[in-house]
């Protein structure tokens, strides 16, 4: 043990020198009990009786966006909403994206409620998010009772895919604008903030922080086709989505639903070929088929003859449940979580009164202590200050970064360590505090991309397993006292004071 203690130590001392509310305890940006939102008051129906802290890994988020058919096609009176859609379990949820009434009760934006239709706003109909969400919730639950679906839901109908685009939204916005022919959808854009690529985003922050971001579904190509200009804006959406939220792809599919294909008639017919090439740029995609979805029958064009456009009640419940048993496919063939594997909850990762708290982790710490009145620790030559998780594991893999902060500048040889092994081995990733920002009083470690061990491990890359860390602290060459301010993971990068 202590030859691997030396070899950490040997290594550290490679590294130039840097760097936490005043409660030690604090999370910044910890995530709310499940089914509540971030600091707001919620009279949804969202369930939590707040015993349960941070992001519920049985909480499966969705992102919805496209044109009517994601929307739910309306018209007049039409909505396609029938009495049996209208009991819902309260298991699938929806985020209030507008705020709005609906059916006289008012919604509140950012809030979860019980997934009743409509689901995208007032006054849009019955979509395929309706009955993925239901069957998801049915199928999951066989298995798993505790599961809860909740979909985010942004569209427009007639929207072209720029609408959506990161960038190229503007541009379409202005276009929209100055047309007195399509003003009406600018008007629509207006309803997002003119915006609806931010709107979607920022829902599913919010979302982040008390579930787990699962996939993104969208219905679109009507308006455009589906060639090559579509497929890089599809890509292009997809993969600023992916950016954006720091999601991981290869976790995260894109479900594209294929346009409507009633008997051979309807758009589908000539563009559904073309639809499904967008695997050529986004890999991580499946494609979702309308067989078998109908088309519905009081939706006359110019000529008085149907468009062939949208689709029925029934059309929109199966295709929701192909949508569904696409992504059932897919969770089946992921990799299935460690057995047994038990999480310490993010409120306690980086409490000095826990169980997990250490202030001697490795090394000859015969002469280190600990004052818990000013947050000082005193450091002997060799040390690992911080909190060991024993059998357990931390999984920090939800957030963006881990925040450092100290009362004063540091100018000891130190910093911060993580380990995914029980033991001090040096196959670790360390960050000095003499590359700390604010004037030396904090580190800020990006988690979002994944962390890879930068100790004593020569030319093999070894990433730290951010789902099963077993040692967070703070590393130390030298005797020095190192002042504590705050330590916190957080989704949104901490800027000077």
């Amino acid at each position: 043990m202590k030859r691997l203690i030396y070899f950490f130590f040997a290594a550290a001392m490679m590294l130039s020198v840097a760097g936490c509310n005043d409660d030690p305890d604090f999370i910044k940006n910890a995530p709310p009990s499940s089914g509540e939102t971030d600091g707001t008051d919620d009279d949804s129906d969202a369930g939590g009786d707040g015993t349960v802290e941070g992001v519920d890994p049985n909480f499966q988020i969705y992102l919805c966006f496209g044109q009517s058919n994601m929307e739910g096609f309306a018209q007049g009176d039409y909505n396609g909403i029938e009495d049996i859609d209208k009991t819902v379990d309260e298991r699938f949820q929806v985020m209030n994206v507008v705020s709005g009434s609906w059916n006289g009760v008012q919604r509140e934006v950012g809030h979860w409620y019980t997934a009743v239709p409509p689901l995208c706003r007032s006054n849009t109909g019955l979509c395929p998010a309706d009955y993925f969400g239901r069957t998801m919730v049915e199928e999951l639950s066989k298995t798993n009772p505790d599961i809860k679906v909740g979909v985010i839901v942004v569209a427009i109908g007639g929207a072209g895919i720029r609408a959506f685009h990161k960038t190229e939204y503007v541009s379409y916005y202005n276009e929209m604008k100055n047309n007195p022919n399509s003003a009406w959808l600018a008007n629509t854009m207006d309803i997002y903030g003119g915006n609806p690529y931010a709107t979607l985003v920022d829902m599913a922050r919010i979302a982040q922080k008390q579930g787990v971001i699962k996939g993104i579904l969208m219905h679109q190509g009507e308006t455009d086709g589906c060639g090559p200009e579509w497929r890089q804006y599809v890509a292009d959406i997809y993969n600023d989505i992916i950016s954006d939220l720091s999601l991981k792809p290869e976790n995260t599919p894109l479900l594209v639903g294929e346009l409507l294909d009633d008997n051979n008639q309807g758009l589908g017919v000539d563009r559904n070929p073309d639809l499904s090439k967008i695997k050529e740029l986004v890999p991580n995609t499946s494609v979702v088929s309308s067989e078998g979805c109908t088309v519905v029958e009081n939706d006359p064009g110019e000529d008085g003859k149907n468009r062939y456009l949208h689709f029925s009640s029934e059309g929109y419940r199966e295709l929701g449940r192909h949508y569904a048993q696409t992504m059932l496919d897919i969770l089946a063939n992921q990799e299935p979580e460690q057995p047994g594997k038990e999480i310490v909850p993010i409120a306690d990762l980086f409490k000095f009164d826990s169980e997990y708290f250490d202030y001697a982790v490795g090394g000859d710490n015969s002469g280190a202590s600990w004052n818990p009145d000013t947050k000082e620790f005193q450091t002997t030559q060799y040390g690992v200050f911080g909190w060991h998780y024993g059998d357990k594991y931390a999984d920090i893999s939800s957030y963006n970064y881990l925040v450092v902060e100290l009362q004063e500048p540091q100018t000891a040889n130190a910093g911060v360590c993580i380990y995914s092994d029980s033991e001090i081995t040096g196959r670790s990733y360390l960050s000095s505090f003499s590359e700390g920002e604010n004037g030396g009083t904090r580190v800020v470690i990006d988690l979002s991309q994944g962390l890879n061990a930068n100790v004593n491990n020569g030319d093999e890359v070894i990433p730290i397993d951010l789902t099963s860390v077993k040692i967070i602290g703070t590393w130390s060459y030298g005797s020095s006292v190192i002042k504590f301010d705050k330590i916190y993971l957080t989704n949104e990068r901490p800027t000077d004071s």
